[in-house]
């Protein structure tokens, strides 16, 4: 290399030849600091994923999974299989795939017939379509085992530019009912939605919007029974379709509790004859219908209900095995002959139409007094050819009433029947089947009790008597009002001093059609009213003073009547008030002047 300087004096500088080196390029630096970078980036993004809200709130709470509003599900199904929690998830909050699909589904799905599908499935509801031009609406039909006491409804999948008005309309042209029917209105508009919600928060009307929330726990939860009955009572009154029946006995099962030692006594030994003897609205009724339907699904026992409205029951069992007579023997006779034949004919006597064994039939005769009176007219003629039939193994039967049945199996020495049947008492429902009957069906609404003793009260006020606990839950409904959420102390006595419960305890005076019988009965309730407790000696002193005409074996019967009607309880030879409510009832009514007048009267 050679370097020249030509100013201001020349000169020049020559060097050897010297090698240029260049430092190399740090590509293991740049590679390193390149897959870092995505590491950090990668982490960075995971640990987003794990802090995400949804994420966070799902893991501290699986169950909060169905809670989340339905447009967010699969994005919350993403994040949680990108984090790997999504088995556990759905394990703890007992959520199936299944059902993760098809809220999926239901979201992206257009067509209003698969998404009623999709969600009427969930409750073993059916549904078709109306028609119904320029709406998608559906007639569904609600299951037997709904908490609710409802049978039917509508489902709408209205379009969101359509007015409320314009489709309602359209509903009624559909089904002219509509108006008196609950409407279940569906939509995953957002904007929609709050519109149609406070439409729905009118308690005049019938109309019920799914929040997005209320759809996710309907299609994903366990038990979307529970969130639909729930959704119902926060926007109409529940009292419309009260789950709380006090009356006419239960037609279906899931509000029947306890009974468990006299459904044991029928079901699980051989068919046998049965009298089942109780106070007017203690739950026979209920009793028989339950016993129907376990038979039924045992699948063993043929079991036929009826209602005895007058003195016989030939028409009443002609009617279910269709038999061309209605007199009792006559009908009986010809039962008698139908199975001997099928005998005959090599076919078992006992099999059912559908071709199962059976051990017989079984015959659920209800308000059987006045039958039973009638036939002890006649030296009970027909129940000594039931009697034969049930010897034979053709059929058995049990027969509820109250007094008049009673008093002829029990207190009839010389009765034919005496041995006919056993006899079963319908007594206190038991304490676990009243707090069952309290607290379930409240829950189902999304009602809480403040506290457990308010439940207990209720049952020690009502003697465990399950129509008064229906009666009062029903009351409690109606003071809550639309949307209620909280059962107090004052809202509980509200309801213990309200007309229906007092109706319900009404209607003791004339239990018997014997003006002398009910006299003495209100005699020893007024007589009694302030009494902690008494008994037999204690009870003729208090009534020795007035002079009465009645021998202690009237007293006697009669004491055994109050006792069967639920307002005496015995123990141990002394007697004491069964019902609270009942006893409070008759001293607010001046007992003691009440006593006067009957006396007086006698």
């Amino acid at each position: 290399m050679s370097v020249i300087q030509r100013d201001p004096v020349p000169h020049r500088w020559t060097s050897a030849p010297l090698p240029i080196q260049l430092p190399p390029v740090p590509w293991l630096l740049y590679s390193a600091l390149t897959f870092g970078t995505i590491a950090l980036v990668l982490a960075g993004g995971y640990a987003g994923l794990f802090l995400h809200p949804d994420v966070r709130r799902v893991s501290r709470d699986p169950a909060a999974v169905l809670d989340t509003p339905v447009e967010r599900v699969g994005a919350v199904r993403r994040l949680l299989g990108w984090t790997r929690r999504l088995p556990a998830v759905l394990t703890h909050a007992e959520v199936t795939r299944q059902r993760m699909d098809a809220a999926q589904e239901f979201l992206a799905s257009r067509d209003a017939e698969h998404r009623c599908g999709l969600l009427t499935d969930r409750l073993s509801w059916t549904a078709r379509r109306l028609d119904c031009q320029g709406l998608d609406a559906f007639f569904g039909k609600v299951s037997s085992d709904f908490l609710l006491n409802l049978e039917q409804c509508l489902l709408v999948f209205p379009d969101p530019q359509t007015p409320i008005v314009d489709w309602r309309e359209a509903l009624r042209q559909a089904e002219p009912n509509a108006d008196r029917m609950l409407t279940i209105v569906v939509t995953t508009d957002a904007a929609h939605r709050e519109r149609l919600l406070k439409g729905s928060r009118e308690p005049t009307n019938m109309l019920v919007t799914a929040s997005s929330r209320e759809l996710t726990g309907w299609l994903l939860s366990p038990q979307p029974e529970r969130i639909v009955s729930q959704m119902i009572a926060g926007q109409v009154k529940v009292t419309r379709f009260s789950p709380f029946q006090s009356g006419g006995g239960l037609k279906e099962g899931r509000l029947f509790f306890g009974r468990q030692e006299i459904l044991s006594n029928i079901l699980n030994r051989d068919p046998a004859n049965y009298f089942l003897v109780g106070a007017r609205q203690s739950g026979k009724t209920s009793l028989l219908l339950q016993v129907q339907r376990l038979c039924r699904a045992k699948g063993t026992l043929q079991c036929h209900f009826l209602s005895l409205t007058n003195k016989g029951i030939g028409p009443a069992i002609a009617s279910v095995l269709n038999i061309d007579a209605t007199g009792d023997e006559e009908v009986l006779r010809q039962l008698r002959q139908a199975r001997g034949e099928e005998s005959q004919a090599g076919r078992p006597r006992h099999e059912t139409p559908a071709g199962s064994r059976s051990h017989g039939v079984l015959f659920l005769l209800d308000e059987a007094d006045l039958f039973v009176e009638a036939d002890a007219q006649r030296d009970f003629q027909v129940m000594r050819q039931m009697r034969a039939i049930s010897a034979e193994g053709i059929a058995h039967f049990i027969l509820a009433g109250f007094w008049k049945l009673y008093a002829s199996v029990a207190m009839d020495y010389q009765s034919p029947i005496k041995n006919f049947g056993e006899i079963l008492t319908i007594g206190p429902l038991e304490t676990d089947a009243c707090h069952d009957l309290a607290v379930q069906p409240m829950q189902g609404l999304g009602v809480r009790w403040e506290a457990d003793v308010l439940v207990r009260r209720l049952i020690e006020q009502s003697g465990a008597r399950p129509n008064l606990i229906a009666i009062t839950c029903n009351e409690i409904l109606k003071l809550l009002g639309t949307g209620g959420r909280m059962i107090d102390s004052a809202t509980l006595d509200a309801a213990l001093d309200s007309l229906p419960i007092r109706t319900a305890l009404a209607g003791w005076e004339k239990m018997t059609k014997d003006e002398q019988q009910d006299r003495l009965d209100r005699i020893l309730v007024y007589a009694t009213a302030r009494e902690t407790a008494f008994d037999m000696d204690s009870l003729l002193s208090r009534l020795k003073p007035f002079g009465l005409r009645y021998i202690p074996e009237d007293i006697r019967q009669s004491l055994m009547r109050l006792e069967l009607a639920y307002i005496f309880s015995r123990e141990l030879g002394r007697y004491k008030h069964r019902v609270p409510l009942f006893q409070k009832m008759i001293q607010d009514q001046a007992p003691e002047e009440l006593l006067q007048r009957e006396v007086k009267e006698d």
